[in-house]
């Protein structure tokens, strides 16, 4: 994520004029609204503007859950169709990008998750989480980009950095 820290960066990354834009938050607090009344403690991967991202470059998978673990979000029935989620017995694929979309919902912000387009896998699985997203204008708040998309508009410096530390 330290990429976003070079010049110019967050203009390809958020797709237009960024000089009005913060400073990138990494480890952003989302503070996602639990079914007893409290909060959790996720960390979003950064927060940009009015965008969160979740960027997937070196790490194996979104992560899975129980179904009683992600029942927990207060929102969570209200976002999604369970039943589409991609899932194994009791165990829901995608956990973090179901914490993102529900931060998305709950900021009133935009998503965008960050993925390798080495790794189709990974893409099969938020378009999964994606589908069953339950209102439209919260689906249409969340999308994705390519890596190699953001190296491709980068400065050269930036499209140096991410060739040598990741073959992008």
């Amino acid at each position: 994520m330290n990429c976003f820290c070079f010049p110019g960066a967050k203009t390809s990354l958020l797709g237009g004029a960024t000089e009005n834009v913060s400073p990138p938050v990494f480890g952003f607090s989302a503070r996602l609204k639990l079914s007893n009344g409290t909060a959790d403690t996720t960390e979003i991967d950064m927060l940009c503007g009015g965008v969160i991202v979740e960027a997937k470059l070196t790490e194996v998978s979104f992560t899975t859950k129980p179904e009683a673990h992600i029942r927990r979000y207060a929102d969570f029935d209200a976002h999604f169709d369970v039943n589409a989620l991609p899932r194994e017995g009791e165990l829901i694929g995608g956990y973090q990008l179901i914490r993102n979309v529900l931060a998305a919902a709950q900021h009133n912000v935009k998503l965008v998750v960050l993925l390798d387009s080495r790794r189709p896998d990974l893409l099969q699985e938020w378009w999964r989480v994606h589908s069953s997203i339950r209102e439209l204008p919260l689906r249409m708040r969340c999308g994705f980009r390519t890596w190699q998309e953001v190296a491709a508009e980068s400065s050269q410096d930036l499209r140096n950095f991410l060739q040598e530390k990741y073959g992008l």
